[in-house]
């Protein structure tokens, strides 16, 4: 119950969260959440930030699929989203995240999270792009989905 309170009430999105997801649903781009925490938190934060009907598929570890950086949680969600792999893009900001989208063939944009700068130059490397917010991520998505 702890935990549940404070996804709900103090995990806000990151700057330009919403702006991105504002612009992939007027460009009619279907989303969706892989993620290893439960389906409950995952909702739980989601609809607590008024974006979880932005999202067509939300996959989690309830899903008895192998945690990233196995491809498992990415290919379930293109799969109810009915896209190729190959025609998905992920956005993460952890190793394991960009690893598993990698694995799964999808293209893979990161994003800087202060957590995870440890990884940061690994994560650079591994993904196809790399951006130290989502506002400066999302001129480079305009340019994919124009």
């Amino acid at each position: 119950e702890m935990l549940s309170h404070h996804y709900e009430f103090t995990i806000s999105l990151k700057d330009g969260v919403l702006e991105l997801l504002e612009l992939l649903t007027k460009n009619n781009i279907r989303l969706g959440v892989g993620t290893s925490n439960s389906q409950h938190l995952a909702e739980t934060v989601l609809k607590a930030n008024g974006v979880f009907d932005k999202f067509q598929s939300v996959i989690s570890g309830r899903d008895r699929l192998k945690g990233k950086p196995f491809p498992d949680i990415f290919l379930k969600v293109a799969e109810e989203l009915k896209a190729k792999p190959e025609n998905c893009l992920v956005i993460e900001d952890v190793l394991a995240g960009v690893e598993a989208a990698k694995n799964a063939g999808m293209t893979v944009f990161a994003v800087y999270d202060k957590y995870n700068t440890a990884e940061t130059n690994l994560i650079r490397k591994t993904a196809d792009f790399y951006a130290e917010s989502f506002n400066k991520m999302i001129e480079n998505i305009e340019k994919l989905i124009t």
